[in-house]
């Protein structure tokens, strides 16, 4: 057991030189270098290769260690996309500060799509094809910030048609930004052009299904549109950090989303 302990305090010690000396927040490559820099060939019980072998979930993109208080990402993208037609799809990220260079943008479809780009000038751009319908995943990780996760519709019948206008051809709830969040997050969805307005409402539920919250139960017209969670309830109330859920329903059409709450 002290031998154990004594390679454990290493891993430590390596961990946090890399984090703070060396300045390498992401979690993967600062793993890797550790378990190089502690791994002894002659041990003859394996007791370090046991501590330092281990099973990491990094995520996708690679996790980053936060040194600071994260900062919110603004992210804005395309929402709806055409099966089968070859697509340029920028995302744009900033902060408080304006744009942001050097995010990690990942674009995510099973067994279709998956991209990993870099900002420059606060914008990545892709281009590919989506061969089926279904969610494109979109994920933005930079370091001392908040991850963002949203998503991207493949859809002949839900395409969000992009310009002036935000012009949608079905209702669709489009992304939920920050995500996690901890002050504010903002729910953009799109209304049906061209039919008039639609009744929406947008509620907010427990991980339990309790309703905590409506935040829109109203007749919107045709474009996007937002609605804004402080993470408080019907009376005002902050709720606790956890899971919950964002539920978006217009005519026969009900879409559920996640969000998680950070205190």
């Amino acid at each position: 057991m002290g031998d154990m302990a004594l390679y454990s305090c290493g891993q430590n010690y390596y961990f946090y030189r890399n984090l703070f000396d060396l300045g390498i927040t992401s979690l993967g490559d600062n793993f890797s270098l550790a378990k190089n820099d502690e791994y002894d060939p002659y041990d003859p019980y394996n007791l370090n290769m046991y501590c330092f072998t281990q099973l990491h979930l990094l995520g996708d993109p690679a996790l980053t260690v936060w040194t600071d208080d994260p900062e919110s990402l603004a992210v804005t993208h395309q929402q709806g996309l055409l099966p089968g037609v070859p697509v340029t799809f920028p995302v744009d990220v900033s902060d408080d500060g304006g744009a942001l260079d050097g995010a990690t943008v990942c674009l995510c479809k099973e067994e279709d799509v998956y991209e990993v780009e870099q900002t420059s000038g606060g914008t990545a751009t892709f281009g590919f094809t989506p061969a089926t319908e279904g969610t494109l995943l979109v994920t933005v990780c930079q370091e001392n910030h908040i991850p963002y996760e949203g998503y991207a519709v493949v859809s002949a019948a839900a395409a969000v048609a992009e310009g002036p206008a935000g012009t949608a051809s079905s209702f669709t709830l489009a992304s939920i930004s920050p995500n996690p969040f901890r002050g504010a997050t903002q729910i953009t969805y799109a209304v049906p052009s061209g039919e008039g307005p639609a009744p929406v409402r947008i509620s907010i539920y427990d991980c339990r299904g309790r309703h905590v919250r409506t935040l829109v139960d109203s007749d919107r017209a045709g474009g996007m549109h937002h609605a804004v969670w402080d993470g408080r309830d019907h009376k005002g109330r902050e709720m606790a950090t956890g899971i919950y859920y964002c539920e978006a329903t217009s005519g026969s059409m009900r879409i559920s989303r996640q969000i998680v709450l950070l205190r």
